[in-house]
């Protein structure tokens, strides 16, 4: 097993109010596990919606180790101020992320909220209770009895990454190993989107949270993020000759990015006793697949930021 010595806690300053429309059942006080290398690739969980609605993203994850659940914020336009308008993220990258892998599934069905497995099922059920309320539980059974029969690739492996600290400052160094001859021609279209994810961000509201959501996108060093478009951006411009076994490892380092800084505010005359709430755990989420074709060479790993510190 490889890992970096250094071990990274991440200090959450004071800076922005957090409001969100959206409803769970659950709040996590985890800190990430220190993963085992290789990283196999895992299946990934996909949910859509308008309003960080707030499916128990991290109850799903721990009752299926291998899959990474990502949630997306969709955008949507004020008629009446002709804006963008976002509840749970300022940034509208995996907005745009998901309206160019949406399209490769050859759908025109813009229903929202919605879970894409692994970009080979999809469910625009909304999970409701006899209340009419969402239910957590039931969407975590439903999707878990779905995962079965799903494929993933298993050509990439991460052999090992790491966080480097300068003040608050971070910068990823990951290995990338190909475990077979890749061609070189899905080598020329195989992009990367990574997406910075706290595990956990609260609303006004006692239980209201939002899970996994994609809140920003760090970039590998010689990538602009300015001209990110929503396909990614692709890794042959990191190694032009594709990975083989002969040379199957690529070495990349993302920009230096820093942690928003999470604090929440709540009248006074709203609450006596104002919800419990606690700084997120942050992670990124690196996702793979072809520019052409977004449902092919899908690879998917959560690289946490903050991991538990041995006793």
């Amino acid at each position: 097993m490889r890992y970096s010595d250094k071990k990274t806690l991440a200090t959450i300053s004071s800076m922005l109010c957090v409001v969100m429309l959206c409803s769970c059942s659950e709040k996590s006080s985890q800190i990430h596990q220190k993963p085992c290398f290789p990283m196999k690739n895992s299946t990934l969980v996909e949910v859509c919606t308008k309003n960080a609605h707030s499916y128990p993203a991290i109850q799903l994850e721990k009752e299926n180790p291998s899959v990474n659940c990502i949630v997306y914020e969709i955008f949507t336009t004020d008629e009446n101020k002709g804006e963008k308008q976002f509840l749970g993220t300022p940034n509208p990258y995996g907005s745009m992320y998901f309206k160019k892998w949406t399209r490769s599934m050859n759908s025109d069905d813009h229903r929202l909220p919605r879970t894409v497995l692994q970009r080979q099922q999809l469910d625009f059920h909304s999970y409701k209770d006899q209340t009419g309320k969402f239910n957590g539980t039931v969407w975590i059974e439903e999707t878990t009895s779905s995962l079965h029969g799903l494929s993933i690739d298993q050509a990439f492996v991460i052999e090992s990454f790491q966080f480097d600290v300068e003040g608050e400052m971070y910068t990823l160094s990951l290995s990338l190993k190909c475990m077979e001859d890749f061609p070189q021609e899905e080598w020329d279209h195989l992009c990367y989107n990574m997406f910075l994810k706290p595990d956990i961000l609260f609303g006004w509201l006692p239980g209201i949270t939002a899970q996994n959501l994609a809140y920003d996108f760090i970039p590998f060093h010689l990538d602009i993020k300015e001209n990110y478009d929503g396909i990614g951006f692709p890794l042959s411009l990191y190694s032009s000759e594709s990975l083989t076994k002969e040379n199957p490892i690529i070495q990349l380092q993302s920009q230096p990015f820093s942690l928003p800084a999470i604090t929440y505010s709540y009248p006074e005359e709203w609450f006596s006793n104002p919800p419990e709430t606690r700084p997120p755990n942050w992670s990124l989420h690196l996702i793979l697949n072809d520019s052409r074709d977004m449902r092919k060479n899908l690879y998917s790993w959560t690289l946490p930021i903050q991991i538990e510190e041995e006793s």
